[in-house]
């Protein structure tokens, strides 16, 4: 309490000097910064020069040095009216009870003008557009959610897709599905819940994301917020300085590029910011059905490797570990664990007497939870086959980056002695839940070379992040509970 009450005093003697022209450069410095920083510094600035400017008409009025004319221009721009000449005496200080009720009722002509002139011009009330909609679908909401639209103050809620909102201060924020934001004015949001990620230009720095914790004040920079539902608020810093404000204790924290920040019930804690189309054709008319053959079938399994040791090792410590979804990643943070690929294994045992006519692998991708959507753009994948069937026999419980049949140092490499290219599909990017497929003759003719009874693919992102810590992407393995998990669908001849 005693800091608050001294950070408003300090506020108070700036603003006064201001009125006076008496700010030093540190001071002036000093007041601007917090006027950037602080929402409730502007908000106390425009009071103050609200009641300064009121007096000061009072004054005018009462020897009658301004016309009714002037003074009802002058009310109605009340917010914007420049400190009056310096005097040695702010004019709060020397009111009596008459001229502060004068005041008060010129402000609050003022401030009913202003509503008046919001009224009378529509356009005034929009804070933001909506400027860019990728595969989005919304929740019902009273605010226009097509592209271009124009919005004003009141919630986004968005079931899935990208959305990009353009505040009128320049701030650009990146919405993905499924969250929720409320827009309260060109300077500031609230997120209930969700991801977004911020890129804020010098002309709105001090623009600041509110949460049900605190807030997030940026100073001109690239950042991402991940709201979750029930629990705690994560911050991440791509490049910059942001301030984290909590709203029941004095606990605030500043955040550097590459450093993150989780908010919860009891404070800020600083934490590690370390995690991180299709080739279908319809099948051919057949009048037998195919047979549908899943990676939980006989010796089939399923698996991912990241790029350093084991994937229970390397990604426990960083909450990004999954052990019901296969992950896949490429960036160029090789060295921190971040690439992933995933190994999958079929077992063809069943079918080894039969003449493969056609076949189509699909698989069910699903939201990981894990880095930002809105820093990968459309992203091609490759999906390859292990042609040296010694290779075969991996175990999903010890595969790693080193013994990873074909695998090769970074995201989408691969040792194309060992792999055949067997198809490629694209998932456009804001789309994290999505099933997709390849059906090509690379496939058909390499289940039909085998001699073994098993094949393993290999499956790997192309495309790299954006920006650091982009979306990771993955689909549902075998310990899925509710997805199927990968599946061959396979035609055979008559």
């Amino acid at each position: 309490m005693n800091k608050n009450i001294n950070s408003r005093a300090e506020l108070t003697e700036l603003l006064e000097r201001l009125i006076e022209n008496r700010l030093t450069p540190e001071q002036a410095r000093q007041l601007e910064m917090r006027l950037r920083s602080e929402p409730m510094a502007r908000r106390y600035y425009v009071e103050y020069l609200q009641v300064h400017a009121g007096l000061s008409l009072q004054d005018r009025l009462l020897t009658g040095s301004s016309s009714l004319d002037e003074l009802a221009h002058a009310v109605s721009n009340l917010e914007s009216t420049a400190p009056l000449p310096p005097r040695r005496v702010p004019l709060w200080r020397r009111a009596t009870p008459l001229k502060l009720v004068a005041s008060l009722v010129l402000i609050l002509a003022g401030f009913l003008l202003g509503a008046f002139a919001i009224m009378s011009d529509p356009d005034s009330q929009f804070i933001a557009t909506l400027s860019v909609t990728k595969n989005c679908r919304w929740k019902a909401c009273e605010q226009p959610t097509y592209e271009g639209a124009e919005v004003s103050s009141g919630k986004l809620e968005l079931d899935e897709g990208l959305a990009i909102i353009r505040f009128h201060s320049g701030a650009l924020l990146t919405l993905e599905g499924p969250a929720s934001i409320i827009l309260l004015d060109k300077m500031h949001c609230f997120i209930e819940y969700g991801k977004l990620t911020a890129d804020i230009p010098p002309e709105a720095i001090g623009f600041s994301v509110e949460n049900q914790y605190g807030t997030v004040v940026d100073f001109g920079t690239k950042f991402g917020i991940n709201a979750l539902k029930d629990s705690g608020v994560e911050v991440e810093v791509f490049d910059g300085i942001v301030e984290l404000r909590h709203t029941t204790s004095d606990n605030s924290l500043e955040l550097l590029t590459g450093q993150g920040g989780l908010f919860e019930n009891k404070g800020i804690t600083m934490s590690k910011s370390q995690r991180e189309s299709t080739n279908f054709t319809k099948p051919p008319a057949s009048t037998e059905p195919p047979l549908f053959l899943s990676s939980t079938f006989g010796k089939g399994q399923t698996s991912y490797v990241s790029s350093t040791g084991t994937v229970a090792a390397t990604h426990n410590k960083w909450e990004t570990f999954s052990d019901t979804l296969v992950l896949m990643k490429n960036t160029d943070q090789h060295d921190k664990g971040f690439n992933r690929k995933a190994y999958i294994s079929f077992d063809l045992e069943q079918i080894r007497s039969q003449e493969v006519k056609s076949a189509t692998l699909t698989l069910q991708f699903l939201p990981t939870g894990i880095g930002y959507a809105s820093n990968v753009s459309d992203c091609i994948f490759s999906v390859y086959g292990i042609k040296d069937e010694s290779l075969d026999n991996w175990n999903s419980e010890s595969i790693n980056w080193v013994n990873a049949p074909g695998n090769l140092p970074g995201g989408g490499e691969v040792d194309l002695e060992k792999v055949m290219l067997l198809g490629n599909f694209t998932i456009d990017s804001g789309i994290q839940k999505t099933s997709m497929s390849i059906q090509t003759e690379e496939l058909t003719k390499f289940l039909s070379n085998d001699t073994n009874g098993l094949i393993t693919l290999v499956i790997v992102r192309d495309s790299k992040e954006l920006e650091r810590v982009g979306l990771v992407h993955g689909f549902a393995g075998n310990n899925h509970r509710t997805s199927a998990p990968p599946t061959l669908s396979i035609f055979f001849e008559n």
